[in-house]
């Protein structure tokens, strides 16, 4: 089956909901995987995330990656510092056509509602999975 749309914030990707921050500001991303079938690519053209948490628990390394791989329902938490110029956090549909976005802008420095390079340049990136930043040990 194919679907016309991939949303990010209930939002497609010629019509995004954008977030208004500082250069240099951190923000912490909660990204869930809600596709049925999709698995995405997720990422932030240019900026490394640290991947803080997996499927809501610490992850035992928090690594720093260019983007991260979720399959149907995963989840992480991941910490990204704004650069000097907006930028948007994207998420690929592996394997398909499309992709959803949320721009982040930093300060006057609005970041585009056009992304096809960005795509291009995150579907480049090395990719991480959920399992590369495993959970701590739940504590007894």
């Amino acid at each position: 089956m194919t679907y016309p749309y991939m949303l990010a914030n209930g939002r497609i990707s010629s019509a995004p909901a954008a977030f208004a921050s500082k250069a240099g500001q951190r923000i912490r991303l909660w990204l869930i995987n809600a596709a049925a079938d999709t698995a995405f690519r997720v990422g932030v053209p240019g900026v490394r995330m640290r991947v803080t948490h997996t499927d809501g628990f610490p992850a035992t390394a928090q690594n720093e990656v260019d983007a991260v791989l979720l399959g149907m329902g995963e989840r992480i938490d991941a910490i990204i510092t704004i650069p000097g110029q907006g930028v948007p956090v994207l998420a690929v549909a592996e394997g398909k056509d499309g992709y959803a976005q949320v721009p982040v802008h930093a300060g006057a420095n609005r970041a585009g509602t056009t992304n096809d390079s960005a795509v291009e340049e995150l579907k480049l990136a090395r990719v991480a999975t959920v399992a590369d930043s495993p959970p701590l040990p739940a504590s007894r």
